[in-house]
């Protein structure tokens, strides 16, 4: 599980130019240097199988 000291999830949910849904995981490729948008429909994780469910997938860079 991948949450905060408050129980919010710290797992990005970002969605590309093109519309695809792509997870970073925290401390992994860039993870860091990705942004969310709420209002664009991104959000947060607690867990891999919560976004699995969700249908976004991993980011590329994370191995």
């Amino acid at each position: 599980m991948y949450v905060d000291s408050n129980g919010r999830g710290l797992i990005k949910g970002n969605i590309n130019a093109k519309g695809e849904k792509i997870y970073h995981i925290p401390n992994k490729g860039s993870y860091n240097s990705t942004q969310i948008n709420t209002s664009a429909g991104e959000r947060w994780f607690k867990t891999e199988r919560e976004v699995q469910n969700a249908e976004w997938r991993k980011a590329d860079n994370i191995k």
